[in-house]
């Protein structure tokens, strides 16, 4: 007796489910953090990726920590650049402003 397996139009991949999963939950106001930390990377570039991360975002203002001070002054030009580049990730406002956080750690 022979079976046959059944498994048409299911995904090949785990990623492929978790990316189904995430798309769902984008819109959920708490849960949009964890995806921008997730897609950090891919969103900014890595060489931004590098200097800052997203901690917390609340009422249209991410905070983000960074490497040093000086990755902060670097940084400060490129700002409008990466509100625009998260912006047209969630294809919204998401983000009006970026404030950084006391402590400069990673």
């Amino acid at each position: 007796m022979k079976f046959r397996s059944k498994r048409i139009g299911l995904p090949h991949h785990v990623s492929e489910s978790l990316n189904d999963v995430m798309g769902q939950y984008q819109k959920i106001p708490g849960f949009q953090i964890c995806v921008l930390q997730m897609k950090w990377e891919e969103i900014v570039g890595p060489d931004i990726a590098e200097l800052i991360k997203p901690t917390k975002w609340f009422k249209g203002v991410l905070m983000v920590s960074t490497t040093s001070a000086s990755a902060k002054f670097t940084l400060s030009y490129k700002l409008p650049v990466v509100i625009d580049q998260i912006n047209k990730h969630f294809g919204k406002t998401a983000v009006e402003k970026i404030r950084y956080e006391r402590k400069y750690s990673m």
